[in-house]
């Protein structure tokens, strides 16, 4: 079954005119450039998972809240206040929170 599906994909594949290569990769560079956004929120997802082991919950959520915000907001003074009021309380709100309510301790990090 695989065979023939490769096959299949192959013959599929092999049928495309050769222009629309082409037409493909600029297709799919404009929308890697229209969401450029995403992407961004995935790398800061990414590097926000592996700092939690070493800054610890709050610290982390902290920064990524707040990076995030200030990346996806209007940059204004009134706004930027804004983001890092909401950071500081939902990281170190969602430690206390886990902490006193739940009894379950987020990871505290290396520093």
């Amino acid at each position: 079954m695989a065979i023939v599906s490769a096959i299949a994909i192959i013959d599929a594949l092999r049928q495309i005119p050769r222009h629309a290569y082409g037409d493909f990769a600029a297709q799919a560079v404009a929308w890697a450039k229209r969401c450029y956004l995403v992407f961004v929120c995935l790398g800061a997802l990414t590097a926000y998972l592996l700092v939690i082991p070493v800054l610890g919950f709050s610290i982390a959520s902290l920064i990524f809240l707040f990076v995030l915000q200030v990346i996806l907001m209007p940059r204004t003074p009134k706004s930027i206040a804004l983001a890092a009021v909401v950071a500081v309380v939902f990281s170190f709100g969602l430690n206390w929170l886990f902490a006193e309510v739940f009894t379950v301790f987020l990871p505290r990090g290396v520093l």
